[in-house]
């Protein structure tokens, strides 16, 4: 039980951080557009 929540922890953090690293990009890349 434990084991398994430490892993979906870990799956949200690094998925909350890809979608983070995604739209601060494409932020950026809007901002260089305009």
């Amino acid at each position: 039980m434990q084991k398994l929540l430490k892993r979906q922890m870990l799956e949200c953090i690094v998925f909350f951080l890809f979608v983070k690293g995604w739209w601060l990009e494409k932020n950026t890349i809007e901002c260089f557009v305009e």
